[in-house]
């Protein structure tokens, strides 16, 4: 059966038309569209025309792919409950957890691998906001698509690799093993125990072949030091990079030593993993999510997510009807002895209510005495709360932003709030390019700022930085902060 796919991107589009031979994927019909030059009309008619709906036919289901950059991935842990309430106490700590109303996101989420003894239940939370689902509907009904599935690249790629026997349930669930896929414009890292995702992170690829190893050894510390409240005490023993066979060669055999000197192989995905019908010049790597996709709706073997058909309680039988009946019949055998007692009842309260009246108004007047302290509690609590440490707020910054041969600070401003953020820091610099801003933005927002909208500017009069930037940060109260919780405005 044939499966529509579109892996989402900020920048591009990638669509294909996939199914099972055999035991291998066979992908067809494959096309990148530029995001960057096409308005949603055109967007619209180019899908019309790769999947050649439109006319009168009927919708096809298309599955959609959100990169690991378009997507927020938490890490949670849930009391020892039953499968069934899951769903429920998810939802219940994503209201916690997230920075942002959980009614503005589609959220789901995978159980990890339980450890022995635990004594909780961890899962991987995967957001997306609403907005943006949103939007690819619409755009996909424009073109007579149906959206029939939004997930994540990270979980595909896992299903690939598991498919493929590249990651094994035998060796994985001894340790923990890292797919790094070299795309040609990204590096995503996913660490996988068994046949579960851990967690998963992405990072900038490389501008020229000789800084192949150096973004490899990069984007893998980062994304071990990100995964290390997940991993705890476990090692990851093998890393997998996957990727053409000219760019895995250049990367050297100390990369592994990012990921606790697991053991290295390379793996070129145009080779054994998935096959293509040969018209398309897109690397095999960047095809790789859209092959697991299809991989996993055949034959469903890792956790996945699926954000707007997320996990949910099983339905309950609907007994309303008979406790309905059962209790109008109730009602009529009791009606004559209760109509007594409610009279009785009545004059009782009656006489009590006055005294009871008396009572309230004498603790109504102790409240009010007692409000002007509580007006100033909460004002000394708040003024508790915004007291920033803007020594440690510096050497923070100082750590997280790039250094100056990719970003020059020219000024920054900050200063205290009132609202829910405590503090603001204004960032006014210029850049080599809008990738190293855009990083910086990342690391910023991982660190636990929260980064508002911004544009970059082609304006900067500085040699060698063409771009200028202001950048507004705030700075949630500390009870708020979450690593990797924050949120930057330049979003699909």
């Amino acid at each position: 059966m044939e499966q529509y796919i579109l892996e989402w991107d900020r920048e591009s589009i990638l669509a294909a038309i996939g199914q099972m031979k055999g035991n291998r994927v066979s992908l067809r019909s494959i096309h990148r569209i530029d995001r960057t030059k096409e308005d949603a009309g055109s967007l619209s008619s180019q899908l019309q025309t790769i999947f050649g709906t439109g006319g009168g036919k009927a919708a096809l289901p298309v599955t959609v792919l959100l990169p690991r950059q378009a997507v927020t991935i938490h890490r949670i842990s849930l009391p020892m409950v039953p499968e069934a309430d899951m769903p429920d106490m998810v939802r219940m700590q994503a209201a916690i957890k997230l920075t942002v109303p959980v009614e503005s996101v589609c959220l789901d989420f995978a159980p990890l691998p339980a450890l022995a003894d635990a004594t909780a239940r961890d899962v991987l939370l995967v957001t997306s906001p609403v907005d943006q689902i949103n939007r690819i509907r619409r755009t996909l009904a424009d073109a007579g698509l149906e959206l029939k599935a939004v997930r994540a690249t990270s979980f595909s790629i896992a299903s690939a690799a598991v498919h493929a026997g590249v990651v094994s349930a035998e060796r994985g669930s001894a340790g923990v093993e890292a797919i790094a896929l070299l795309k040609s414009d990204v590096i995503e890292v996913t660490f996988t125990r068994g046949e579960a995702v851990l967690f998963s992170h992405s990072g900038a690829g490389w501008s020229t072949l000789d800084g192949v190893t150096k973004a490899v050894k990069s984007e893998l510390a980062r994304a071990r030091m990100a995964a290390a409240e997940v991993l705890g005490d476990l090692k990851v023993s093998r890393l997998h990079l996957v990727g053409a066979k000219e760019i895995t060669s250049l990367v050297e055999e100390d990369a592994a030593t990012r990921v606790d000197n697991a053991s290295m192989d390379r793996i070129d995905p145009a080779e054994g993993i998935f096959e293509h019908d040969g018209t398309t010049e897109i690397p095999a790597a960047d095809l790789l999510a859209l092959a697991g996709s299809v991989y996993s709706q055949v034959e469903s073997r890792v956790p996945e997510v699926d954000l707007v058909n997320p996990r949910r309680p099983p339905v309950k039988q609907d007994y309303r009807r008979v406790q309905l009946l059962g209790a109008a019949l109730a009602l009529l055998v009791l009606f004559g002895l209760a109509w007594n007692w409610r009279q009785n009842k009545i004059r009782v309260l009656s006489a009590d209510l006055e005294s009871l009246q008396d009572k309230a108004n004498d603790i109504n007047s102790t409240l009010q005495l007692g409000k002007n302290d509580l007006v100033l509690a909460e004002l000394v609590s708040d003024w508790v709360d915004r007291d920033i440490n803007w020594l440690d707020q510096m050497t923070t910054l100082k750590d997280l932003l790039p250094d100056t041969d990719r970003f020059l600070v020219r000024e920054i401003k900050a200063g205290v709030k009132s609202g829910r953020e405590i503090g603001s820091i204004r960032l006014d610099g210029v850049a080599k390019s809008v990738a190293e801003i855009e990083q910086m933005a990342r690391r910023l927002s991982d660190a636990g700022y929260i980064v508002e909208p911004y544009t970059p500017e082609n304006t900067s009069r500085t040699a060698g930085y063409p771009f200028s930037i202001s950048m507004q940060l705030q700075i949630p109260k500390p009870q708020e902060v979450a690593p990797g919780s924050g949120k930057s405005g330049n979003k699909a």
